[in-house]
């Protein structure tokens, strides 16, 4: 994407990966619980949470500041630039990184609404998580995916959490496939494991 800058009074068009100025919009709000800040890998945007901690004073008690809290900070996912003719942004999360799935609601998942509201309608979310699988009674790594038209079309709920607001997005909205980078991971894993059994 283009952006202009004015830099000594003069004004240039830079090329930004639309994941850099999506991540800028996203840490461009406020917030008082809360602060979100982006990291830039290549042309990705890691995007973090770090947690604040409400303080009174002791003299004044109607004066509240919020400071950043020692508690490490919440990884919510990576936007990755796509570059296709649309300049899609991939928002990618995995289920063991973020709160996207709670065992109150096992059939959803739940992502960072600072970031979802951002994205534009062609975006996609991409969510890397084990899905159970009922007849083999394994959990199968998947890829779930799905674009924001079509999650805004279907439904969702916000709803707080520790973790700030979250869409709350029910698992069958999203087109799923075998994780086959993983598996194939898992494969050579376990061939290892085996090798030093039979070695040993």
């Amino acid at each position: 994407m283009d952006i202009k800058q004015i830099v000594d009074g003069k004004e240039y068009i830079v090329c930004c990966p639309d994941s850099w100025y999506i991540a800028k919009q996203i840490i461009s709000e406020h917030h008082e619980d809360y602060d979100i800040t982006y990291q830039k890998i290549g042309t990705a945007a890691k995007i973090t949470l770090h947690q604040k901690k409400r303080m009174v004073d002791f003299y004044d008690k109607e004066h509240v500041t919020y400071l950043r809290s020692n508690s490490p900070p919440k990884l919510l996912g990576n936007l990755y630039w796509i570059g296709d003719a649309l300049n899609k942004v991939s928002f990618s999360i995995n289920e063991e990184e973020t709160v996207c799935c709670r065992k109150e609601s096992p059939d959803c998942f739940f992502i960072s609404h600072d970031i979802f509201k951002h994205l534009r309608e062609s975006d996609i979310v991409e969510i890397k998580a084990n899905h159970f699988h009922s007849e083999s009674g394994k959990d199968i790594p998947m890829i779930f995916r799905a674009n924001k038209k079509w999650i805004m079309e279907r439904g969702y709920k916000v709803q707080n959490t520790d973790f700030g607001v979250c869409c709350v997005i029910n698992k069958s909205v999203f087109y799923k496939s075998p994780n086959l980078k993983k598996n194939t991971n898992q494969r050579r894993s376990n061939k290892k494991w085996t090798r030093k059994n039979k070695k040993g």
